[in-house]
This record gives C-alpha cells, sequence and structure tokens, in this order.
C-alpha cells in the first residue's frame, strides 16, 4: 500500500454523500478534513466504496472515524444523534418497545419483551463511560 494519494478522483467520484453534499473524500486524504467540518464528517456513510476503488489503497473511512471519535470527545454531536444516544442509555434500546412490537416478535415466534438484553446493553453502556461522553463529560 502506498498511502500517497495522486488525485486520481477515483473516491471523490465513488462517494455516494459526496453526490449530495459538500463531502469530498480527498479533503480527508490530503489532511484538510478536521473536526471543524462536522457536517462533511457526519455526512459520510461509511459504505468503503472510496477504499474499495482507490488505487493506492488509502483508509479514507478509517481517517472519518477518527475525526467523528474526535468530534464527539470535543462534545461535538448533532442534537438528533445526542438524543438518540441518551434514549439508548435509559432504555437499552433505539427503538422503544410497545404493544404492537410485542404482538409482531409472538407472530415471530419470539418472547414479547427482551428486558434482559436491554439491561445488559445499559450495563456495558455503563462500564464503558458511554453516558459521560454523549454528555461531554457533564453526567
Amino acid at each position: 500500500m502506498n498511502d500517497v494519494c495522486i488525485h486520481c478522483g477515483v473516491c471523490t467520484a465513488s462517494c455516494p454523500s459526496g453526490w449530495y453534499t459538500p463531502l469530498v473524500t480527498r479533503r480527508v486524504v490530503g489532511g484538510e478534513l478536521d473536526t471543524m467540518d462536522m457536517e462533511d464528517v457526519w455526512a459520510c456513510l461509511t459504505c468503503y466504496q472510496c477504499e474499495e476503488r482507490c488505487p493506492r489503497e488509502i483508509k479514507v473511512v478509517e481517517r472519518i472515524i477518527e475525526i467523528r471519535n474526535e468530534l464527539v470527545r470535543e462534545g461535538k454531536i448533532f442534537e438528533s444523534h445526542r438524543e438518540v444516544a441518551l434514549k439508548l442509555i435509559e432504555s437499552g434500546r433505539i427503538v422503544p418497545w410497545n404493544e404492537k412490537s410485542g404482538e409482531l416478535r409472538e407472530e415471530l415466534g419470539l418472547p414479547r419483551k427482551r428486558e434482559k438484553c436491554a439491561e445488559e446493553v445499559k450495563t456495558l453502556l455503563e462500564l464503558t463511560g458511554f453516558e459521560s461522553l454523549i454528555r461531554g463529560g457533564k453526567d
């Protein structure tokens, strides 16, 4: 692998997010994209099209994930993402349970509600410090 970009444009042309947003994957490779470009960073679908097609095998998505992690550590997170994360912390689920969910699960031969799984998710989140990260260090 040679991680020197030759500016062929394959990554940018391959990027589905780049078709509709200002995301330019070559900016990531060139080190021009940083935590100031929050919307661009979260526009990436992490589909790996850029990496799969790159003749130099440059790890573009890896860098985008690093930048996202930096953003979260700095407390820079979209409010909608924060809300979903807080629901997960509170309930152990992304999608809230309701009676219709229970009925559908029964029709599929599954238990109505898997409370143990939700509790295990909540335990994992607690052990990893996820809530502190999402709240920006303000538990």
